[in-house]
C-alpha cells in the first residue's frame, strides 16, 4: 500500500536534488557565474534536500519487511562495484 503524501514529498525532493546538481554542474564544471549558489541560502537548500531524504528513509523503514536481507543486498552490491 502506497502513501501518496510520502511519494509526493519524495518526488519533490528528487526534483530539487536534480536542480541542485544541475546548478552544481553549471558552477563547477562550466564556470557559470551564479553567486547565489555559493550563498548561505543555497547551503540551507542543499541541507534541506539531504535531511528530507534521511527523514523519509527513517520514516519508511518500518513500512518495509526483511530489513536484514535488504541491508545485506545493498552492502554486498557495493562490494562488487569496481574501484
Amino acid at each position: 500500500q502506497r502513501l501518496p503524501f510520502i511519494d509526493l514529498i519524495r518526488g519533490i525532493t528528487i526534483i530539487e536534488m536534480i536542480s541542485y546538481h544541475f546548478l552544481w554542474d553549471l558552477v563547477y564544471l562550466y564556470n557559470a557565474d551564479i553567486p547565489w549558489y555559493k550563498s548561505h541560502g543555497a547551503y540551507i537548500w542543499q541541507q534541506s534536500i539531504c535531511w528530507t531524504f534521511i527523514l523519509l528513509a527513517g520514516f519508511s523503514w518500518h513500512l518495509g519487511k526483511k530489513h536484514m536481507k535488504r541491508g545485506l543486498v545493498v552492502v554486498l552490491s557495493f562490494r562488487s562495484l569496481p574501484p
